[in-house]
């Protein structure tokens, strides 16, 4: 597995992972938004602001959460993809699509491949 750590990646993982949590936080305690809102406006000193450090765990727990959640699903699709057929057109991480679609010895399920005439394979791989 190769993996990278670019803003993009960080910020591709850790947004789905804020939203993972949040979503969870909501389920577990559906309270949570309402204390939430009512404490906004409240400066008695009861919930202090967030400092560095919890920032920067809070930060790290979304990451984590995004990558957890990234590999939960693709895990499950690649084993959807085994299953059930319909997947295999649509997710295929060693390019069977499209092996099958320009190789006919590869073509597990004619039914994918029908709207592929030989003509129009023909063309492509020109235009290719």
């Amino acid at each position: 597995m190769r993996f990278s750590f670019g803003i993009y990646d960080f910020l591709g993982y850790m947004v789905p992972g804020g939203v993972v949590i949040l979503v969870i936080m909501i389920l577990m305690n559906p309270a949570v938004i309402e204390n939430q809102l009512n404490n906004v406006g409240n400066d008695s000193g009861k919930n202090p602001a967030i400092n560095l450090v919890q920032g920067i765990v809070v930060i790290f727990v979304c990451y984590v959460a995004g990558l957890a959640s990234h590999g939960l699903i693709n895990w499950l699709f690649s084993v959807l993809s085994d299953k059930w057929s319909p997947f295999k057109r649509y997710y295929s991480d060693r390019g069977a699509f499209e092996r099958g679609l320009f190789y006919k010895q590869y073509r597990d399920n004619s039914k994918d491949f029908q709207p592929y005439s030989d003509q129009f394979v023909c063309k492509l791989r020109k235009q290719i």
